[in-house]
């Protein structure tokens, strides 16, 4: 849909070294955010995410959404149960 869509993060995950989370987040946000439209982020298989900076970036997007996104998370089983109880007090605040 957008095929030139997100040239930092593209460049930013091909390094040798990824920088800090927070500064990978608020790229990928800032990146969203200059999309022309409201979208929706699906991430499937949701349980398959066993690494702790994964998890963490994806807890962080929730927390502090792009203004027009919409995430939808897709997973065959609850998440851990820390994990579940942060990602439902976040969809809820």
């Amino acid at each position: 849909m957008y095929p030139k869509a997100f040239p930092l993060i593209s460049q930013i995950a091909n390094a040798a070294e990824l920088p800090a989370l927070e500064t990978m987040v608020v790229e990928l946000s800032n990146e969203v955010d200059a999309l022309p439209g409201p979208i929706v982020i699906v991430l499937d298989d949701v349980h398959l995410l066993t690494s702790p900076d994964c998890v963490a970036m994806v807890l962080e997007l929730l927390r502090h959404p792009p203004e027009a996104v919409h995430f939808v998370l897709v997973s065959r089983h609850e998440p851990p149960s820390s994990a579940a109880a942060r990602t439902r007090s976040i969809a809820w605040t």
